[in-house]
Order: C-alpha cells, then structure tokens, then sequence
C-alpha cells in the first residue's frame, strides 16, 4: 500500500494563491512530500473555513482508502465559517471558537476512527481573531478543546512568523518562502 500525504487549510496552503504563483512559492505540504519522498494532494483554498478544511480531508480519506494515509492540516481563522451569520441560537460570544474546535474535533475522531495519523496546527490563534484573547479561559474550558488540536504551537498563540515581516510576502501578508520551509519543519512527521 502506498503512502499519500493529504493536506488541506486556507490560502496559506493553497499552491494556486496568487501570490505564491507570482513569486514561484512552494507550499509546506509539498516540502513535507518531497522530504519524505510521498505523493501528495493539496486541498487547501483561498479563503476556506475550518469546515471545508475539515471536510475536504475527510472526503478525501474516503477516496482514497485504499492508501497509507498520513492527514496535514494548517486551521484558519475562526472567523471564517459557513453561514456568515448564524442563527441567534448560535450568536454567544464564543459561537465561533466553538465551531473551529468543533470541526477540529470532527477530525481528529474521524481520523481515530480510520486509523490515519494527523498533524495539524493553526495560523492564528482562535482567540485572538476573536479579539477574546485576554479570556482564555474560553478555549480551556470549552467541551471540544484539546491541545492536541494545535501541533507543536500553544493554542493562543499565532504562528510566529507572523509579526515578522522577514517571514511574509511584501505587500501581502502571506508566508513567503522561508516561512513554508517552516512549515516543513512543523509538520515533517518523522524527525
């Protein structure tokens, strides 16, 4: 059975990100593939929620069952999710933390269950996208959180080339180079 690495995540792991094509950037999961010499497919997408992220991987398990498959996700922003505006139910100060655990949640027992290793980590931490992040007790206290979800980052933090200009793409604010080769060394499985 061969191996096949399946990555998802927003624009900061998209290949067809404008900007990564203009300035010929390869992406982490592609890095993390060539290092350990594996296919790869590449979901990722320019402004995907959690629950596309969430779902694309599972989708794609599906489909290709009949692989060793290792499962990379970069998680996005809380913010971003599927209806813009939930039903009032749903609109508690935390609605969106919930939901990125929730779909961080969904995955990681989805991928228990078929027996597939996932490494994961977040671009931004869910609190601070939030503008909550002087409350973590929200995200500690909340039924989905684990800290396993976050990788080898605490989960209120943001990655850390984000405050470093040296690390994004001038004008842009996406990773450049040198910070998708960071990535490699986050989500490279074997070391």
């Amino acid at each position: 059975m061969s191996k096949l690495i399946i990555a998802s995540g927003c624009s900061y792991t998209d290949p067809y990100y404008p900007a990564y094509l203009e300035h010929n950037i390869t992406t982490w999961p592609e890095l993390v593939a060539k290092e350990l010499d594996i296919e790869f497919i590449n979901l990722a997408g320019q402004g995907a929620p959690n629950d596309y992220i969430c779902n694309s991987v599972t989708d794609a398990i599906f489909e290709y069952s009949d692989r060793d498959i290792i499962a990379m996700v970069l998680w996005t922003d809380s913010n971003r999710w599927y209806p813009c505006k939930g039903p009032k139910r749903l609109q508690k100060e935390d609605c969106l933390l919930t939901y990125q655990l929730r779909c961080m949640w969904r995955l990681n027992e989805f991928c228990k269950q078929q027996q597939v290793p996932l490494y994961q980590g977040h671009s931004t931490s869910p609190l601070a996208c939030l503008r909550i992040h002087d409350r973590p007790s929200f995200l500690f206290n909340n039924t989905y959180y684990n800290p396993a979800y976050f990788g080898p980052q605490a989960p209120d933090s943001n990655m850390p080339w984000m405050a470093d200009e040296t690390y994004i793409i001038p004008g842009d604010g996406h990773p450049n180079q040198k910070t998708q080769q960071h990535g490699l060394s986050k989500f490279y499985p074997y070391q």
